[in-house]
């Protein structure tokens, strides 16, 4: 049974990097035909977006299913530390958002990103209320540590 608040999760992903030596070529992925992996293509759109924002390092999406109208909002946060310059620039559509870091790396100087991802899902809440717990689930975890968010 669904709880009538709706469902709610949160992960952590927790990266450390280390540059040994400079690299400067980037490869990037692509599909391949017959690639199982590869979503089949729907006769018409099952997510409807309802809003999306960026707050900084955090962004937030939002989408109602088109039959059964239940309602998603998701988020992200990153937390970044490293003594080499850099900055990040945040950016967000409708459908998918991104925070890139670009970092002047230097060998032997770490590099901690921590990335936090919430959902919180509902039959009966619009997808405001959604955002709101996904921003506060954030801050719970920002502020809290995930450690202690999992422990309440």
């Amino acid at each position: 049974m669904i709880h009538p608040f709706g469902r709610a999760a949160i992960y952590k992903c927790d990266w450390d990097i280390s540059v040994w030596a400079a690299a400067s070529s980037v490869r990037r992925c692509i599909g391949i035909e017959g690639d199982p992996r590869l979503a089949k293509d729907f006769k018409e759109r099952v997510l409807l977006p309802d809003r999306h924002y960026i707050k900084e390092r955090r962004i937030i999406l939002a989408h109602i299913t088109r039959n059964s109208q239940m309602t998603l909002a998701c988020g992200i946060e990153h937390s970044f530390e490293t003594e080499c310059p850099y900055f990040y620039n945040s950016d967000c559509s409708e459908d998918d958002g991104k925070v890139v870091f670009c970092v002047d790396a230097q060998p032997g100087v770490p590099i901690r990103l921590l990335k936090y991802m919430t959902y919180h899902t509902s039959r009966n809440f619009p997808t405001q209320e959604l955002c709101d717990r996904a921003e506060r689930t954030l801050d719970r975890a920002i502020s809290h540590g995930f450690d202690d968010l999992l422990a309440s």
